[in-house]
């Protein structure tokens, strides 16, 4: 039996930590031995883990400070946790992400006899506590091969990093989650392009299916077009953008509701655009609920704003469900959606224009409810890809 390591964060509301929780379930259903290290043990999608999957890592008091968010240690009130956490962040602004995480490893355990050992994210920034994966699958973990995952679009890792081509060189597979991804990055690191591989991210398909039929969940407040977004509130995902768009549609008389489903550093400012447009009535926002999949099957259209991204498992899950989306310009976005979805220019504009253009349309959302029906998922293919990846 193979044995494998993953190492993450937490399990918090998010496309990487779901993607992950995806996966581990496909694993177990193969036979591997698991072995996870989270910073964290939190998050909504713990209860998710199978079984089986043994977490290493014992929730130490750092790793749990680095693990949670802001907000998150905030809404401890343990006042040790927040001086520690302020601390850290101004080491990581100061230094560097991995002269902190240089320093910390040294006093992390050390694990072996691993087959795999997988970091499952890329760093979110270079002066963020959001990082240190890669460098605890290289320096604290003995395996036969290293992997590690690549969730954002090559431009973006070419910002965070400060050179791809020297950190990633120690890995043995590189995984991006789409085809696009896999071009641009060997386009910019053709000295990796070897190592790449495509592994688009699981969706538990039945699991989902089950939660959308759920009675006790929201639905969207009624209206002639449902919208709803389903995203984490931060610079990046631009949910504002998305807001803004529909307050802009609402005070031009259309006929439309927008659930807005997540949280984050952006939260209130975001909500606070659609109450200075008057559209507090026609906007609901929902920061706290774990299970959006019933809202996302009774909406007619899933939007994903976000400046830049990947391959959004939310977009998958969605279109999975019957419920089309409009995604702006993201790397994979005419890989994701051409012929079920629609692809808006990325901008505020854009997505008022797209979405102009959807209300004035009648006949297009069910046209891409009817490309939806004949989609086929990506799990075959990646469960073929995920033999070679760990033969």
């Amino acid at each position: 039996m193979k044995k494998l390591f993953f190492v993450w964060g937490n399990l918090g509301v998010g496309g990487i930590s779901k993607s992950l929780v995806s996966l581990l379930r496909v694993l177990d259903g193969q036979g591997y031995e698991i072995d996870l290290f989270l910073y964290s043990h939190s998050g909504v999608f713990m209860n998710e883990l199978p079984e089986s999957v043994r977490l290493v890592n014992k929730s130490k008091f750092i790793y749990e400070v680095i693990g949670r968010t802001k907000d998150e240690i905030k809404q401890s009130k343990n006042p040790l946790k927040l001086i520690c956490r302020l601390v850290f962040v101004l080491f990581c602004k100061i230094f560097g992400s991995q002269a902190f995480f240089d320093i910390l490893l040294n006093f992390t355990p050390k694990f072996s006899g691993y087959d795999y050992a997988v970091s499952y994210s890329h760093d979110v920034d270079r002066k963020s506590l959001y990082a240190g994966y890669n460098q605890l699958v290289l320096k604290n973990v003995s395996a036969k091969r290293k992997i590690t995952w690549v969730h954002c679009e090559s431009g973006a890792l070419a910002e965070i990093c400060d050179d791809v081509e020297t950190g990633y060189q120690a890995f043995d597979r590189i995984v991006t989650i789409s085809q696009t991804c896999k071009q641009t990055f060997c386009d910019m690191f053709p000295a990796l392009s070897d190592k790449v591989h495509v592994i688009f991210n699981f969706i538990s398909e039945d699991y989902i299916r089950g939660l959308s039929c759920r009675g006790d969940m929201p639905k969207p407040r009624d209206a002639a077009v449902k919208l709803v977004t389903c995203a984490r509130m931060d610079k990046n995902k631009a949910v504002d953008r998305g807001v803004e768009a529909v307050v802009r549609l609402l005070s031009e008389g259309y006929d439309l509701s927008y659930t807005v489903i997540g949280d984050g550093p952006e939260y209130r400012s975001i909500k606070a655009i659609a109450e200075r447009g008057g559209a507090g009535d026609r906007i609901r926002f929902d920061r706290t609920q774990g299970n959006p999949y019933c809202t996302v099957k009774a909406s007619d259209l899933l939007i994903v704003p976000s400046i830049t991204d990947a391959y959004p498992t939310v977009a998958e899950e969605s279109m999975m469900l019957g419920t089309p989306v409009l995604g702006v310009e993201y790397a994979a976005a005419h890989e994701q959606l051409d012929g079920c979805g629609i692809v808006a220019e990325n901008s505020t504009q854009g997505i008022y224009d797209a979405l102009k253009t959807v209300l004035d349309n009648s006949e297009m959302l069910p046209g891409l409810k009817a490309g939806l029906a004949e989609r086929a998922g990506n799990n075959q293919k990646s469960l073929a890809n995920l033999g070679e990846l760990f033969e």
